[in-house]
Formats: structure tokens, C-alpha cells, sequence
């Protein structure tokens, strides 16, 4: 194997780790987000509902 095989796999598993990194991430950051708006969402539709039995009174 020459030395221009060896760099260009060096190189290629470096890429593969960084994407692979960067995957996770992303999937931690994506699922941190949907869980933020899922929290907001709920606060928001207790506040409609209650103003909404409150109008109902």
C-alpha cells in the first residue's frame, strides 16, 4: 500500500468520525428540540383551556 493510499484512508477515516460526531449531535439537539416545543405547547393549551372555562362561567 503507498503513501497516497494510506493519507487518502487517514483522511477518509477522519471524515467518517467527524460525520459521524456531527450525526449524533445533530440528533441530540433535534430531539432536545422537539421536547422543548412538546413543553411550550402543553403550558400553552393548559392556558387556553383554562381560559376557556373560565369564559364558560
Amino acid at each position: 500500500m503507498g503513501l497516497r493510499a494510506k493519507f487518502n484512508l487517514a483522511i477518509l477515516v477522519a471524515f467518517l468520525v467527524g460525520f459521524s460526531g456531527a450525526a449524533v449531535l445533530l440528533h441530540l439537539f433535534v430531539q432536545n428540540a422537539r421536547t422543548q416545543v412538546l413543553e411550550n405547547v402543553r403550558i400553552m393549551m393548559s392556558a387556553a383551556d383554562a381560559v376557556r372555562h373560565f369564559a364558560d362561567i
